[in-house]
């Protein structure tokens, strides 16, 4: 079976082009985009500044989204085939049964294309904003316990549970298809909540794993599984992560250098330095995503911290190359279970000094501007990619040879695993 593609949804104003994005990723062939859930950036807006990322004169600051759930109903509408999915959303912010109603809703919309993508959540999200945040991982285990009881009867139902007591809790409204409601994907990767994902989950979307610890992840989901006496026959193992592509392998290394795309490395928890013999920027107590909020770190602090990221952290984590050298290290993931890959992908463009990537911005913030539009970024996915970043005015040449390549190692019978019948290669995301 061939390993499914997904790409990142865009997920920043101006709404048309969010649609037109969908659209255009759609008939390029993905199988699936993904939106993430965000109030807050993976940034400090103290960093969020021009001589750091060209974005930033068009966009003020990093803490710009719009809500998934509305962006994936608006891009329902519009498309017919992709599979859309969040990446993810939490309920610390949506109650579980809120949760459960969006997702009907959006199962009836896009006529049975969503997937939930659900995690513990990050403190960036919750704590700045007065909710609490605490126990996660229970309250996760809970929340999926509550959704699936809830789409599984259409009488009053009761629940006591540690966060949540339901009394005479009713859902009436079906999945569009009678039997199947959405699936539910987890963004699992300590042991505890790789365990509740073999347990209760249809899906898996990490990040930020190698080979070796995406195989002994997906092992601990299994074996829960079985003891669980679940058929994980159903079951999809996805990974997603940002990805750098170039037209040669060091020139990727460079672009591994660029300062917002090693901030995100700041998200990791202590642990995963010191397994490495490296240490944490904030220290060998910090917890990653528990404790990270950008809001409240300072210019000088983050540089500092950035400046502390070994490279060959960054080089182990994050997939780079060519085309041709991305689609050996998908296979690898595929070698150990991997079946959807999801890749927020950036390329080498030409004046890596950002030139053409300005005036690409430029003429498509022009062009929005006399049309009334509100101006926030051209793609959408802003996050890490410095001036090297991927936008829909452009297009350098990289994927399309890369394309012409993949239809001739077609014709000769070579790499057709991993494409499916609607594309020609694998593709990059974030257009």
């Amino acid at each position: 079976m061939p390993v499914k593609v997904g790409a990142p949804g865009a997920i920043t104003p101006p709404a048309d082009l969010v649609i037109k994005t969908a659209k255009r990723n759609e008939e390029k062939g993905y199988d699936s985009l993904w939106y993430p859930d965000h109030w807050m950036s993976w940034h400090p807006e103290s960093i969020w500044t021009e001589d750091i990322t060209p974005i930033a004169k068009f966009q003020p600051n990093p803490h710009v989204y719009l809500d998934p759930v509305a962006t994936m109903a608006a891009v329902g509408v519009v498309t017919e085939r992709v599979q859309l999915g969040t990446c993810v959303t939490e309920p610390v912010r949506r109650h579980p049964a809120m949760l459960a109603n969006e997702w009907l809703t959006l199962d009836h919309i896009t006529k049975g294309r969503v997937i939930l993508g659900l995690g513990s959540g990050e403190a960036e999200n919750n704590e700045p904003y007065g909710i609490p945040f605490e126990k996660t991982v229970s309250r996760f285990e809970e929340a999926i316990t509550i959704i699936k009881l809830l789409w599984a009867n259409d009488e009053p139902v009761d629940f006591d549970g540690q966060f949540w007591t339901m009394r005479d809790a009713v859902n009436g409204m079906q999945p569009y298809t009678p039997g199947k409601p959405p699936p539910i994907w987890t963004g699992a990767h300590g042991p505890r909540m790789c365990r509740i994902t073999g347990r209760l989950a249809d899906g898996w979307l990490p990040s930020l794993l190698t080979v070796d610890e995406y195989k002994e992840k997906l092992g601990i989901i299994r074996e829960s599984a079985a003891k669980a006496g679940r058929d994980l026959s159903d079951f999809e193992a996805g990974m997603w992560n940002y990805a750098i592509v170039g037209t040669d392998h060091e020139d990727t290394h460079r672009i591994l250098e660029a300062t917002l795309l090693k901030a995100y490395m700041l998200v990791l928890g202590a642990e995963a330095y010191q397994k490495r013999g490296m240490t944490h920027p904030f220290g060998d107590d910090f917890h990653g995503l528990s404790d990270y909020i950008p809001t409240r770190y300072g210019r000088d602090e983050t540089l500092k911290a950035i400046d502390q990221i070994p490279f060959e952290l960054i080089h182990e984590l994050m997939p780079h190359g060519t085309p041709d050298e991305l689609i050996a290290i998908a296979r690898d993931y595929e070698a150990v279970g991997a079946q959807h890959i999801a890749w927020l992908a950036g390329q080498r463009i030409p004046h890596a000094d950002g030139r053409v990537f300005t005036a690409a911005h430029e003429r498509a913030a022009a062009r929005r501007e006399r049309q009334g539009q509100y101006v926030a970024g051209v793609s959408g996915e802003r996050e890490a990619l410095d001036p090297l970043f991927q936008i829909p005015e452009f297009d350098d040449g990289v994927f399309t040879a890369a394309r012409q390549n993949a239809a001739r190692r077609q014709r000769q019978g070579t790499d057709a695993a991993l494409v499916s019948p609607q594309r020609d290669h694998f593709p990059p995301g974030g257009e």
